[in-house]
């Protein structure tokens, strides 16, 4: 499975504060549902992006390495209106290099793993 999602330094937590979410919250949460994830027996290569800049050629480079079964393109990317540019070009790259995968979201840090359950067979 391809993590991908922005990386904790590309977070804009202004945007998130009704969460009350920090630089450390995200990080640990991360952490804990790729644990979860991989507790239900998928390999899972983690792959924080930015906002833009290198985004595309990052995800590119981790789908081309490997076939994935899953892509989870992460709320930050996906529920962040600023993002939505960015959201579309996850999604069609993801398309393009993982066309077998399925495409997964979650609602926030903490439901990756519900995200994954709902497509494991």
């Amino acid at each position: 499975m391809l993590f991908t999602g922005l990386g904790v330094d590309h977070v804009d937590y202004e945007r998130w504060k009704h969460l009350e979410l920090t630089p450390e919250k995200l990080k640990i949460g991360l952490e804990a549902e790729i644990k979860a994830i991989e507790a239900l027996g998928c390999e899972v290569v983690n792959c924080a992006i930015d906002t833009g800049a290198t985004a595309e050629q990052v995800m590119r480079e981790a789908l081309a390495a490997t076939d994935f079964d899953f892509v989870l393109i992460g709320a930050g990317v996906r529920k962040d209106d600023t993002n939505f540019l960015l959201f579309e070009k996850a999604v069609n790259v993801a398309h393009e290099f993982a066309p077998k995968a399925k495409i997964v979201f979650n609602e926030n840090p903490q439901t990756s793993a519900d995200a994954v359950k709902r497509w494991l067979k």
